[in-house]
């Protein structure tokens, strides 16, 4: 259990929790989805292309989208050789719904490449809450949640946690649409010239817009799932929650930024090498037992992960490339700790920031409630669960008997004869006289 402070001295521990394996798990899933996301996206990228449907292409997404991969330009057999620094590069032109290419924007780069921001949010959003689920537990309650525990809410709340990301999105590429409709209708002969000069001012409106949009979406990406994982929120108050403490508190965020940021950095190097060594000990220890002119694999440590120079034909070529995923899953076994950190640090940042402007304290988290029977509020359930005691029924106030009185005969009423005595009576006179 970590000692906690409740202040920035917190997140200097974030990489410890970021080493939990079941953290690392969940990196490592994002990581391999988000991988197969990118391989899927630019694969279309390259049909469209061919297609013609993409007017001014980004070739090294065309060349990524290559499954074949003969002149190992594949994003598959880049990563397999271990040129992640390469590929991303290369894909970076994909994440750009502005790219000019060699001859302007294109409206196919731009609808693919909002397609592809939106299937990345996708992939990122489930293990994303499930990792500032955990986190959040265990620095709130400071307890050893399981894995299940964090995977159920975020089942329950999936699209919570999409939505969050997309929403500030779509704030940003709506107008960068509008903009492209009015440069559309601008390009109509004559009247479409004389159009620019009242819609360019809307232009720079909606241009204003995208700006302000985008630098608070990427101000406040890693606090949105924290939004949801910590306060329960839904898709747009956990956009606009995290959006609104960095613009209140907008210096303590930059100096709890700058300090992840640094813990991070020298954690993930530590770690890249750490896994470096390990492979090249494996690597080079197989090696020396391997008779042939030459090894099945090369590794060279810190550089190409993976040349494939079979020996002995078709199955040295085949093992090789098995060896080879092995090597490649070992390699992004840094790559997994990175995303664990990233949203690990920015839960720690969530509760501090929530602190400091809401005055929340940070044992309150979201803890959700039991399912009710249908047409039930959890009100009713409350009700018929607490059942008041009855209130005691007051006893019966006995009658208090009526004394009879004894009337004499002068004081009866004419015409009323006098009650007999009873026997009792008789024998009381009776021994009187005797």
């Amino acid at each position: 259990m970590m000692n906690r402070k409740e202040d920035w001295r917190d997140i200097l521990s974030a990489y410890n929790l970021a080493l939990k394996a079941n953290k690392l798990v969940v990196g490592f899933w994002c990581l391999l989805v988000a991988l197969i996301v990118a391989v899927a996206c630019t694969y279309v990228y390259g049909k469209a292309t061919a297609w013609g449907l993409v007017a001014n292409p980004a070739s090294s997404v065309v060349g990524l989208g290559d499954v074949s991969g003969h002149e190992g330009t594949s994003l598959l057999v880049m990563l397999v050789l271990g040129k992640f620094v390469t590929a991303i590069q290369a894909f970076l032109p994909l994440l750009n719904p502005m790219y000019t290419g060699g001859g302007g924007a294109s409206l196919g780069h731009f609808v693919l490449s909002v397609l592809t921001y939106i299937a990345l949010f996708w992939a990122i959003s489930g293990p994303g809450g499930i990792i500032a689920r955990l986190t959040a537990l265990e620095y709130a309650k400071e307890d050893f949640p399981t894995l299940g525990d964090a995977r159920a809410m975020v089942r329950s709340r999936r699209m919570d946690y999409f939505l969050t990301l997309v929403w500030p999105f779509m704030f940003v590429a709506v107008p960068c649409l509008l903009n492209a409709l009015i440069g559309l209708f601008c390009s109509i002969p004559y009247v479409g010239r004389i159009a620019q000069i009242p819609l360019y001012p809307v232009a720079v409106l909606f241009g204003v817009v995208t700006w302000m949009f985008a630098i608070g979406w990427l101000l406040s990406f890693g606090l949105m799932m924290p939004a949801i994982s910590v306060g329960g929120k839904d898709a747009f108050d956990g956009w606009s929650t995290s959006y609104a403490y960095v613009l209140w508190q907008f210096g303590r965020y930059v100096c709890y930024t700058v300090v992840a940021a640094v813990i991070g950095l020298i954690s993930a190097i530590a770690a890249y090498w750490l896994v470096e060594f390990l492979i090249h000990l494996v690597v080079q220890s197989i090696n020396i037992g391997v008779v042939a002119d030459a090894p099945w694999v090369h590794f060279k440590m810190g550089g190409a992960l993976v040349t494939l120079k079979p020996a002995d034909g078709a199955l040295a070529a085949g093992v090789s490339r098995i060896i080879a995923l092995f090597v490649t899953a070992m390699r992004l076994l840094p790559a997994a700790y990175v995303v664990s950190y990233f949203f690990t640090a920015n839960t720690l940042i969530f509760f501090l920031l929530r602190k400091s402007v809401d005055n929340i304290d940070v044992q309150e988290i979201y803890e959700e409630q039991e399912p009710t029977p249908e047409g039930e509020t959890p009100e009713d359930v409350a009700s018929e669960a607490y059942e008041p005691p009855a209130a005691e029924a007051p006893e019966p106030e006995e009658e208090e008997e009526e004394e009879e009185t004894v009337l004499d005969e002068d004081q009866l009423p004419e015409g009323e004869p006098a009650e007999p005595e009873d026997e009792e009576g008789e024998s009381d006179d009776e021994e009187k006289e005797e």
